[in-house]
């Protein structure tokens, strides 16, 4: 997991690509009229990030054997290249081909023509590329071809950005909802203890996550000390003394410098995948978490957080609700 500007870069939801690539009604149209029209056998709609290359819609008549949720090494794709660049690459022949007839891609998939489309969002965000392939050359690089693949990438952009508008709006509602519900159970407790079991009761219930807890940091800033916890009934209490390190060297020292951090999967996160940090998760029967900490005059002295019993992608809502209610919590605590 990367940081930028303060804030958590969590591990990217492809299951909620794919899901929204399924909610476009006229896409296996597009792909099949790909492939009729270019007589290429193979057409996809690939999610593609710095480090992952994934498959979310499919037309295959070659059986290249790649489905929805399907992945390549993104190194060994030409799409790697169109992120880069945002330019098409469109190859009538791969052996008469001057710049990708010694191309280690083309002969790692076993194909002769090719061609693949950046998909960018409205607000000029790579998105990932409309594709197609075939082990047989085809006459693709034209106008025509072109312009066809850069309308259907378009389509396929405004139907994303409607999609994602669409969820971030239902998504600020629910968290304005949650605010209000949560401000006016709060307004007539004046005990810090009170306060914060309702607060972290409402958030995972909220949230649906198996437990969230609050804890304070001793003078060192080495021990956490866990007083009160909500349980979902998936995970034991963890209330009790806790060494911060012992979940992460440096997921600790994100949290010291006043990071949000948000680990998906801890066995696969570069901030806790290492073998003794989780086991120390998986002691506390915890895969994903959520950390909000409190810092004072510079110096991290409390913690909201949010532990889950599965793999778990955290959404930038999400992320954003906790800290805006720990921002509530920590003003009045």
């Amino acid at each position: 997991m990367n940081e930028v500007a303060g804030r958590p870069v969590q591990a990217h939801d492809f299951a909620a690509d794919i899901a929204d690539i399924r909610r476009i009604e006229a896409l296996p149209t597009l792909l099949d009229v790909i492939c009729r029209t270019t007589g290429m056998g193979f057409a996809a709609v690939a999610r593609v990030t710095e480090d992952r290359w994934v498959a979310c819609a499919v037309r295959d008549e070659i059986a290249f054997g790649l489905q929805p949720g399907g992945e390549l090494q993104v190194a060994t794709t030409l799409c790697r290249e169109i992120r880069q660049t945002r330019s098409p690459v469109m190859i009538d022949a791969v052996a008469e081909d001057p710049t990708y007839c010694g191309h280690p891609t083309p002969a790692l998939y076993g194909f002769q023509s090719y061609v693949s489309v950046p998909i960018v969002l409205p607000d000029d965000v790579f998105w990932g590329t409309l594709c197609a392939i075939d082990p047989q050359p085809h006459r693709v690089d034209t106008p025509e071809t072109r312009d066809l693949f850069r309308a259907f990438a378009g389509l396929i952009a405004t139907h994303l950005d409607v999609l994602q508008r669409a969820a971030a709006d239902v998504a600020r509602r629910e968290q304005q909802a949650f605010q209000l519900t949560l401000e006016r159970r709060l307004q007539n407790l004046i005990d810090p203890v009170a306060m914060m079991e309702v607060a972290t009761e409402a958030l995972g219930r909220h949230l649906g996550v198996d437990q969230v807890g609050f804890g304070e940091l001793d003078a060192t800033q080495t021990q956490v000390n866990v007083y009160r916890d909500w349980s979902g009934g998936r995970i034991a209490s963890v209330v009790g003394t806790w060494r911060l390190d012992d979940f992460g060297v440096p997921f600790a020292a994100q949290l010291r410098a006043g990071a949000t951090v948000a680990v998906g999967d801890v066995r696969a996160d570069p901030l806790t995948a290492h073998p003794d940090v989780v086991a120390a998760y998986e002691g506390i029967g915890t895969l994903s978490v959520l950390d909000v900490p409190h810092l004072r005059a510079g110096r991290m002295v409390a913690m909201l957080f949010l532990h889950h019993a599965e793999p778990r992608a955290w959404t930038p809502a999400e992320i954003a609700l906790v800290e805006e209610t720990c921002a509530r919590l920590w003003s009045v605590l």
